[in-house]
């Protein structure tokens, strides 16, 4: 959890990648993805939601409309090779459900469309970030085209085998190693995903 988790102020300017907050006599700069200063108004009133990070010799403030982008800027951020610059471009280029679903879809032409992602990076975001999308995903309908929600049994086996010590990445790739049904009980996909594993 960020050391200061919101922020509500005037805004006093905003450029093409941050606004500036100002909290009584402190004005705040804060990057922030372009859907969220596209809602900024100079002079208006407005809360964002932050995210402090702290490296050896410089603090920087993020912030976000909602909780729910902050949140994810955060995830993103643990993915090796993406740093905040590339969090809030992608974070620009998708809204939030939309970055989930091309996540969970592993379209890696979509995700290399963000400035400054190739594919070995969108690569390595799915690797990463796959299991963690499903699961915030169950049950809503993919807001690209697509009418089907993501796999509860999909991320019901990941959940059970990273609780088991493997990693996301890992039980994703054997979850999609396996062919199972819809006959099939749950324990038992869980079974032929840990003997896929295990080869």
């Amino acid at each position: 959890m960020s050391l200061i988790a919101a922020i509500s102020g005037t805004v006093a300017g905003k450029t093409l990648d941050r606004v500036y907050l100002r909290v009584g006599g402190i004005t705040f700069a804060i990057a922030a993805p372009l859907p969220t200063l596209s809602q900024l108004v100079h002079g208006g009133e407005a809360m964002l939601f932050t995210h402090l990070l702290v490296r050896e010799d410089d603090l920087a403030l993020y912030g976000f409309l909602t909780e729910d982008e902050r949140d994810l800027f955060v995830t993103l951020l643990g993915v090796s090779g993406v740093g905040a610059r590339l969090g809030l471009a992608m974070l620009s280029a998708h809204a939030p459900d939309a970055l989930r679903t091309a996540i969970i879809q592993e379209d890696f032409d979509r995700l290399a469309r963000t400035p400054g992602i190739g594919k070995k990076t969108a690569q390595r975001i799915v690797l990463d970030l796959k299991a963690t999308m499903l699961k915030q995903m169950a049950g809503k309908p993919l807001p690209t085209g697509g009418n089907v929600p993501p796999s509860n049994r999909e991320a019901d086996v990941i959940d059970a085998l990273t609780g088991l010590g493997y990693s996301p990445a890992e039980a994703v790739a054997a979850f999609r190693a396996i062919a199972s049904s819809d006959q099939m009980e749950l324990d038992e996909i869980i079974v032929r995903a840990l003997r896929s594993l295990a080869r």
